[in-house]
């Protein structure tokens, strides 16, 4: 018996394979797991090959039951990017991208993504440990604002000097760069002096 198509969904293995036999067709389904995913094997026997591809070609079954998957319609390019970002996508997906890749080509090298995807991570990573440049509109509004006493100044600053985002290693990491945050203290404290300034000078001028 020979290997005739892999498939990542069982379902749709069973059902050609049902098919293929009340065709008279002889044939056998294994499974095993390449690359971590499960998969299912539809073996027939080598006489039989290109019998199968006709029928299954007439009935145009893979293509029914391939629509019923939602990837079914992404290009290998797109399924790979997947794998590539996968801290951007559910663990399902990813491995559902993973299987459609296997089923299209049961030769295919993941090796290669894989080197991509850590490349990109470490790329994403070192990007997040350095922390954004702030807009120098952002920083020149915030001043304004801290300098005329707002709490929306002194919030600003604050944020800009501490705020930290989860980076896709799981740590966290400021969201701003040293150059930054270093304005976010200055424009923190301004906003606090001026904010005392300003409520004293309400005080008094209102005494």
């Amino acid at each position: 018996m020979l290997t005739f198509k892999t498939y990542a969904d069982q379902e749709v293995a069973l059902s050609e394979l049902t098919y293929l036999r009340q065709n008279g067709i002889e044939a056998n389904l294994a499974q095993s797991h390449d690359n971590g995913i499960l998969t299912f094997q539809l073996e027939v026997a080598e006489k039989d090959l290109e019998t199968s591809q006709l029928l299954l070609k007439r009935e145009d079954l893979s293509t029914t039951n391939e629509d019923s998957n939602f990837m079914a319609d992404y290009n290998d390019q797109e399924l790979k990017d997947i794998i590539i970002n996968q801290v951007d996508y559910g663990q399902a997906m990813v491995d559902n991208a993973r299987a459609v890749l296997l089923e299209r080509n049961p030769q295919i090298d993941f090796s290669e993504i894989e080197q991509t995807r850590e490349m990109e991570f470490a790329n994403r990573l070192s990007k997040q440990q350095q922390g954004l440049r702030a807009r120098t509109s952002g920083i020149v509004a915030a001043y304004i604002f801290a300098l005329m006493g707002g709490i929306i100044g002194l919030g600003a600053g604050w944020f800009i000097q501490t705020g930290k985002t989860l980076a896709v290693d799981g740590n966290k990491y400021y969201t701003y760069d040293q150059h930054s945050r270093k304005h976010g203290e200055r424009i923190k404290w301004l906003g606090i002096v001026s904010l005392i300034f300003w409520t004293l000078f309400e005080h008094f001028f209102n005494a």
